[in-house]
């Protein structure tokens, strides 16, 4: 298993495995919900996750708040991106190196 994954609703998400992440496409959030478990429990660091499907996993992102890994980065893959996207990204990132890049 890859150490980056995506999990999505859309195809678009499929344009990833051209740089070698691993992506899994599903309509149903119980599916998607799980098969991000089973990632987590398969020592993945970086998830993309669909932002369509960021308030599915609050439960799941919060068990992690306290450590650097994994690191969950939102984004939009069907819609325009609505800034919250970059505004996650940007804490994920400051959460697993320490520091602000941005």
């Amino acid at each position: 298993m890859s150490q980056i994954m995506c999990f999505s609703k859309s195809d678009n998400a499929l344009i990833l495995e051209s740089v070698g992440v691993s992506v899994i496409i599903d309509n149903n959030e119980d599916n998607l919900k799980d098969n991000i478990k089973k990632s987590l429990n398969n020592d993945v660091k970086i998830l993309l996750i669909d932002e369509d499907i960021q308030e599915l996993i609050i439960d799941i992102k919060e068990k992690y708040d306290d450590v650097a890994f994994p690191i969950f980065i939102s984004l939009p893959f069907k819609d325009k991106p609505t800034g919250k996207s970059l505004n996650e990204m940007k804490k994920s990132i400051e959460k697993a190196i320490g520091i602000s890049v941005f």
